[in-house]
């Protein structure tokens, strides 16, 4: 039994190989006691690379549930973390369907004889009889894009990092506001000081003292603040441009699988590539069947509701502005 499981495509042997090897893809001549073993690796696997956050970020909104700062941060990574154990979980139930579309297709795609039918097989058009140009490329290729997958993640992760060490600046700015008057709260920038800065109880004020040591700690949270938007200006300078761009390749990412979506509005029209008129009534019969089959265009949709396209992408943009501006609102009112 190899560890590699062979595909005419490889981005299918690669995927269908890690999935294996972590533990969420059976071999197929498994069974009994071995299936048993197999599916215990896996569920051991999912609980250490997503199963035990999910407990932990479920336990964590129930504590602090009522707190909306503090729900949105927690159910990003929670829904995040949810949305790829339902990808797992549905690639395990649903494994012998999905090894039936591999295997009919892969079946499918080596049997192509004919050129016209390797050059739409094919990955790229590239003369792999050709050697060592043919090798040396597809080193190249392996380890050009591996690495570029890695600094891409970095870089990306660089920015979202970046983003969150401003908002932390500023929410340490607000906490040492909250705490302005409490002189065992440390402020960034301040002198130490042991006078106490809790008002009179007879009169609520504070004495000129106190008030010189709270306009120095006022004075502080300003610079910090200061600093912190102006850090956030040097990432909106900095950044910007290549956020904007990648924004826009997103969508001409997502119009060119909505435009790849609707290569079966072709079958129709191939038919009349060949010479059906001299073929007999029955065979035209047949084909005009087909070919009224084809005008029905194959779609994929989101569990049965969305189907994927352009504008299904636009509509959820505007569902997810709605609920951002829903939840800007409750969190002003509270």
């Amino acid at each position: 039994m190899g560890i590699v499981i062979k595909n005419v495509s490889f981005s299918v042997s690669l995927s269908l190989t890690a999935l294996k090897i972590i533990g969420f893809w059976a071999p197929q001549n498994l069974e009994g006691s071995q299936k048993l073993l197999y599916d215990f690796y896996g569920f051991v696997s999912f609980m250490f690379l997503l199963g035990t956050y999910l407990i932990i970020q479920i336990v964590d909104l129930y504590l602090i549930w009522g707190n909306l700062p503090a729900m949105t941060a927690t159910a990003f990574l929670l829904f995040t973390n949810f949305a790829h154990s339902t990808k797992i979980f549905n690639i395990y139930v649903r494994r012998e369907t999905i090894q039936k579309i591999i295997s009919e297709a892969d079946t499918v795609l080596r049997e192509e004889k004919s050129l016209e039918g390797r050059e739409i097989v094919k990955r790229y058009p590239y003369n792999t009889s050709k050697s060592p140009a043919y090798e040396i490329t597809y080193l190249h290729q392996i380890f050009a894009l591996s690495l570029d997958a890695f600094l891409n993640v970095s870089k990306d992760t660089l920015v979202t990092t970046l983003i969150a060490q401003c908002r932390c600046r500023l929410r340490l700015v607000g906490l040492s506001l909250k705490n302005l008057c409490n002189e065992f709260h440390p402020i960034i920038g301040e002198s130490s000081t042991r006078m106490s800065l809790t008002p009179s109880p007879k009169t609520f004020k504070l004495t000129q003292d106190q008030e010189i040591i709270v306009k120095k700690r006022l004075r502080c949270c300003v610079i910090q603040h200061q600093k912190a938007l102006d850090a956030a200006d040097q990432l909106q300078h900095c950044f910007s441009e290549p956020t904007f761009v990648q924004l826009n390749v997103s969508l001409v990412i997502i119009c060119v699988t909505a435009f790849q979506l609707t290569a079966s509005e072709e079958l129709a029209g191939a038919a009349y590539e060949f010479p059906w008129y001299a073929c007999s009534v029955p065979i035209r019969r047949s084909v005009i069947i087909l070919m009224r089959r084809g005008r029905r265009i194959t779609k994929l949709n989101a569990g049965g509701f969305t189907t994927l396209s352009l504008a299904s992408f636009m509509a959820i943009i505007k569902t997810s502005y709605s609920m951002f501006t829903l939840l800007q609102q409750m969190d002003s009112s509270n």
